[in-house]
């Protein structure tokens, strides 16, 4: 989860009577932003097969925190790793089909710091969870309401991703996939 239940209450300014709710919305708002940005922002081990192109192949999840084998094989000196970037990269590294790459990536979520290891997400992108929570209490699936002759409408629910998350998350959105 991209935020915790305390941590969320503490933004919104929410009450304590909340939080069952607030535990329910904030995985939801998690997987909404983590979908939206095709990657995973939690650290883990992955496997991934990608395209080597030009000497270099990138990979869905980012920041890289080690490369445990590439194609089998976990000699991996050589290669060039730009950590924040989630690219791998060799001179004259070709190979004309996908490539297997086995890596640990990403941030220590809030949910998942301990006294040992702080968490290391951007803020930026634990306040969008925030106001994606936010966004799903106040428009939980109506557009608009009508009592008599007045109308009102809320805004759209059709999933999409509010203009404050997207420009929060969109520096970390994977394009390239």
């Amino acid at each position: 989860m991209l935020t915790t239940v305390e941590r969320a209450r503490t933004m919104l300014r929410a009450d304590p009577s909340e939080d069952e709710f607030l535990g329910i919305l904030i995985p939801a708002a998690s997987a909404a932003i983590e979908t939206f940005c095709n990657r995973s922002f939690g650290r883990a081990e992955f496997t991934e097969w990608v395209d080597v192109q030009q000497g270099g192949a990138l990979l869905r999840n980012y920041p890289i925190e080690a490369v445990t084998s590439i194609d089998g094989d976990t000699a991996v000196e050589g290669y060039t790793i730009a950590k924040d970037r989630g690219m791998i990269s060799k001179p004259g590294w070709f190979c004309e089909r996908p490539v297997q790459v086995v890596y640990t990536a990403g941030y220590i979520l809030p949910s998942d710091a301990t006294g040992d290891e702080a968490a290391t997400l951007p803020a930026d992108i634990e306040y969008a969870c925030v106001l994606m929570v936010q966004q799903i209490q106040r428009e939980p699936g109506i557009t608009s309401e009508r009592v008599g002759d007045i109308s009102v409408t809320y805004g759209q629910a059709d999933g999409t991703i509010p203009a404050a998350v997207r420009a929060l998350v969109g520096p970390y959105r994977n394009f390239n996939l």
